[in-house]
């Protein structure tokens, strides 16, 4: 909100949204991203959906209320233990990630796009961190803080194998 980071309580606020295989219930979480989507964009103010399982959205609802727990040494080496490995190099193959996103202006008029891509967590961050990296050693980039999309351009996304953009009508 207003370029600030705003924690929200996941499911407080539900949508549907349609990633283009129809509409999935999504619910409002708190990511960091937005915060330099507002660098990126200047617009200011930035809602995330997931889709999150009811029960995933009641699970994060109780890890935030047991948050000031975390603190305490015995509740982290607790925790620690339940820690899964991530997906195998198979499951991340056969992941594919969907992003909707919408804008809309002073005058209501809005506009929505979906990308597609590969497994997000692993595969398409770590294709779009190379990509910006060789951007960088090819002197594309000027020194100091900015956001990829913002020093690349809003296309750069599509530099990454696998990831497609549909512009909505």
């Amino acid at each position: 909100r207003g370029g600030r980071l705003v924690v929200q309580e996941p499911g407080e606020k539900l949508r549907r949204i349609d990633f283009g295989q129809g509409e999935v219930e999504t619910a409002r979480i708190t990511w960091g991203d937005v915060f330099t989507a507002f660098h990126s964009t200047g617009i200011g103010e930035i809602e995330v959906y997931a889709a999150l399982p009811p029960a995933v959205r009641r699970q994060m609802a109780l890890m935030r209320r047991l948050r000031p727990l975390f603190s305490l040494a015995p509740m982290r080496a607790l925790l620690k233990r339940g820690v899964k490995p991530g997906p195998s190099a198979e499951a991340r193959a056969r992941t594919t990630t969907h992003v909707w996103g919408e804008v809309r202006d002073a005058q209501g008029q809005r506009a929505v796009s979906r990308l597609n891509g590969p497994e997000a967590g692993l595969v398409w961050t770590t294709r779009a961190a190379l990509a910006a990296v060789r951007r960088v050693l090819a002197g594309e980039a000027p020194p100091g803080y900015q956001t990829p999309g913002k020093v690349f351009g809003a296309d750069f996304v599509l530099e990454c194998e696998g990831v497609t953009r549909e512009d909505v009508p």
